[in-house]
This record gives structure tokens, sequence and C-alpha cells, in this order.
């Protein structure tokens, strides 16, 4: 399985210039008929990782919508069969979560 990302941007409030990042996975079917999948994402290359799905996601697609910015994650996903037995991992997919706009500064103020 190829597992590849995409890095979604979307503004939450336009006057507010708060962005919320997602992370959009897909990957290629595994070979193995009649299985779901499992979604792992760790903070560094190689593991550990921890599932991130709360339940066997059937597509193959699946979107990571808890994304702090400024991070880099790691990604792998399993494939589950009816057993709930599962495969080793996919090849591993990173994304870099872009940082926030920095704070202005000098703020100052005039009391008329």
């Amino acid at each position: 399985m190829k597992l590849v990302l995409v890095i979604l941007l979307s503004l939450l409030l336009p006057a507010v210039a708060l962005a919320q990042h997602t992370v959009a996975l897909s990957w290629s079917a595994s070979p193995t008929p009649n299985v779901t999948y499992n979604m792992y994402r760790g903070t560094v290359s190689g593991g550990p990782y921890s599932k991130i799905n709360t339940s066997t996601i059937a597509a193959l697609t699946f979107t990571d919508t808890l994304v702090s910015n400024g991070t880099t994650y790691f990604y792998v996903v399993r494939a589950v069969d009816s057993s709930n037995v599962e495969s080793v991992n996919s090849n591993e997919s990173s994304a870099v979560i872009p940082q926030g706009p920095q704070p202005p500064t000098a703020l100052t103020n005039v009391v008329h």
C-alpha cells in the first residue's frame, strides 16, 4: 500500500486570521479482499505510532483533523481482516503542519 497525503488549510473566521489545518490521507487498497483499515500517527519517523481512528476505516481515505501548528506528523496505515488481525505497517508518509502566524508586536494605545 502506498500512502499519500495532502495538507488542507481552511480559515475558521476571516476576521480572526486563525487557520485550522487538516491532513487528508489516501492509500491503495490491500490486495487482501474484505479488509478495513486503521490509521496510525506519530511525531517521530519510524514510530512509535498511535491509532487515531475510533472505528475501522472502510474507505481508502482518512482526514486527520486533530493536528497542531508547527508539528511534523508521521503516518502509517494497516489493513484489518474480519478476525481483527492487522497487517504490518504500510510505508510511512509525513506531513509538516505550518506554524501559525506570529502575533503583532509593539501594540500601543492613545486615550483621547
